[in-house]
């Protein structure tokens, strides 16, 4: 439901921002069109950030769902019997993983050698704002040439 309000929420971002830069504007409609695509900005980067983050496929995420198609039954309900454990898990790894990940950077073996792209997979927050960057510009070109 987050990645469709995002979807949805795309082209009033665009139109507003059309707005601006087109029109001629007083000094108070354009402040409120401004705070508008503010909103509709963060709207839909945070919009993607819950829907990315629901998709890892760990339990109690929604992503875990995926999971059940995959595995075997009794293998899935195995899994999910740690699911408030693999939950502290995630936390601790998008809390902790940046440091890990910088202090793994440090290391000359691991910073300039293919390890550098392994490493970053300590890097939750980060792989989730590049996921979150990457939907976010298929969104607004497909918006662009939608409209166009």
């Amino acid at each position: 439901a987050n990645i469709i309000l995002a979807f949805f929420a795309t082209p009033c971002y665009l139109l507003v921002l059309h707005l601006l830069i087109k029109g001629t504007l007083t000094e108070f409609l354009f402040s409120v069109l401004y705070n508008t695509l503010l909103f509709l900005q963060y709207f839909v980067v945070i919009n993607l950030g819950l829907g990315v983050f629901n998709l890892i496929p760990l339990p109690p995420f929604d992503g875990s769902r995926i999971i059940n198609v995959l595995l075997p039954e009794k293998w899935y309900f195995s899994i999910m019997r740690y699911e408030k454990k693999i939950y502290l898990g995630v936390i601790i790894w998008l809390f902790l993983g940046k440091y890990i990940y910088t202090a793994l950077m440090l290391i000359p073996f691991v910073a300039n050698t293919p390890l550098a792209y392994v490493a970053s997979i300590f890097n939750l927050s980060g792989l989730i704002s590049q996921g979150v960057s990457a939907i976010s510009y298929l969104f607004l070109d497909f918006w662009q040439l939608i409209i166009k």
